[in-house]
């Protein structure tokens, strides 16, 4: 997963990204799982009532990246989708990329 500057998450974490068929998402924000729901409507990909488990992490910038990235998956408004590859666009301006996993 890359954002819209091209930077991967910070070292020692992982974002990941699952949109299940029957509208469920779900990953990991780099320290904590969570849990939703997305919907596609009119071309745009709307994810909402996001929650998440709370341990702690290892250290304050990957909880400030884990807010951010969470808070931008509720922002998000357009996407492309292509074999291996989804990208989202939030109301805000960002970008994300994620590569399907191996």
């Amino acid at each position: 997963m890359r954002d819209a500057t091209g930077m991967p998450p910070l070292r020692g974490s992982s974002l990941t990204l699952l949109l299940a068929p029957e509208g469920e998402v779900s990953g990991s924000g780099g320290c904590n799982r969570f849990v939703g729901r997305w919907t596609k409507q009119r071309g745009r990909l709307t994810m909402s009532g996001m929650a998440s488990t709370m341990m702690a992490c290892p250290d304050n910038a990957v909880m400030e990246q884990e807010q951010a990235f969470l808070k931008s998956l509720e922002g998000t408004s357009l996407f492309t989708a292509t074999p291996g590859k989804l990208v989202l666009q939030t109301h805000d301006g960002h970008v994300f990329t994620f590569a399907s996993a191996p």
